[in-house]
């Protein structure tokens, strides 16, 4: 994984639970430029952890570009990294809270904390996703982000 000693990223994850801070902490030297992460899985850990306002987390049941982007700014402030990176979403097609949806999908979120600047890219699935199967495309998305950061962010 492409990384500078003197940039540092952080984590902040629901819809991928832990998987891409494991795919950092595989790379060798990580702790050059991996300060951390939190799994935020629920509505109460995004706004304990991240501040992020309740009334967003329940207008969009926590998946939102917004929630998505504000995710990545926060987690870099709370760990003082250069880039937040974040995961939030469905991991399977169905219903929840009254809405259908067709196919999983995801906002994945990287934040330049020195810039403040933040790119959000939407991942979609297919009906025939399994539930890790698009938690790993989710996974990949964000190593593309991390690498391609300077382009972006």
């Amino acid at each position: 994984m492409d990384s500078s000693p003197q940039e540092t990223v952080s984590v902040a994850e629901s819809l991928s639970g832990g998987l891409v801070c494991d795919s950092f902490v595989k790379t060798s030297g990580a702790s050059k430029f991996f300060k951390g992460g939190v799994v935020t899985y629920s509505l109460e850990s995004k706004h304990n952890l991240l501040n992020i306002p309740v009334d967003l987390l329940k207008r969009t049941n926590c998946v939102s570009q917004q929630v998505s982007e504000m995710m990545a700014e926060q987690v870099a402030k709370l760990f003082v990294s250069d880039y937040g990176i974040s995961t939030t979403g469905y991991a399977d097609a169905g219903t929840y809270e009254g809405r259908e949806f067709e196919h999983p999908y995801a906002f994945v979120s990287i934040a330049n904390r020195n810039t403040g600047k933040t790119h959000v890219k939407l991942v979609s699935g297919s009906k025939t996703d399994s539930r890790n199967e698009f938690r790993k495309s989710v996974v990949e998305m964000t190593t593309w982000l991390w690498i391609n950061r300077k382009e972006l962010v």
